[in-house]
């Protein structure tokens, strides 16, 4: 019984903004362990280059599953490393993703207008860039979420 309430009086602890992080890193989590294995098929963009198979595994290993893991370790444990962790992670997710966009965009580029395919590849790059922008903001709602409770990590 007291266990209990010493994980309510430590949820309780954390500020409701911070809970929305967590919310949404556990969802984020969820999708992708979901998209795990398609990677090594659709590839893993890092700084603008495209790692295919065991590397795109690793990285998505490392960067989704490991990072946001680690994400959710500093909000409930209130760490005082976590506020820079925090924003070093988002931030690098923020870059990545903007650079991942410019780096499909470039490629698309490269099979031309008169390609058989570019309708495909329009459309492709299309709900590419939509995800790509979706993802970026949520990025920039948690790392401005992080940013404003500072005061937390200091505990």
């Amino acid at each position: 019984m007291k266990k209990e309430n010493i994980l309510l009086d430590k949820w309780l602890s954390v500020p409701l903004s911070l809970k929305l992080v967590f919310v949404i890193v556990i969802l984020g989590l969820f999708a992708s362990i979901y998209t795990f294995s398609l990677n090594q098929i659709l590839g893993y963009s890092l700084f603008g280059f495209e790692f295919l198979g065991v590397k795109a595994l690793l990285l998505s290993l490392v960067f989704d599953l490991i990072g946001s893991i680690l994400i959710l370790f500093v909000i409930w444990s209130s760490k005082k490393w976590g506020f820079w962790y925090g924003i070093s992670y988002y931030s690098f997710l923020i870059l990545n993703g903007v650079l991942a966009i410019y780096s499909f965009k470039r490629r698309m580029d490269e099979y031309g207008a008169e390609s058989p395919i570019s309708d495909v590849l329009k459309t492709l790059f299309f709900e590419f860039l939509i995800a790509g922008i979706f993802g970026i903001g949520i990025y920039i709602l948690l790392l401005v979420l992080i940013s404003r409770n500072r005061k937390y990590f200091r505990k």
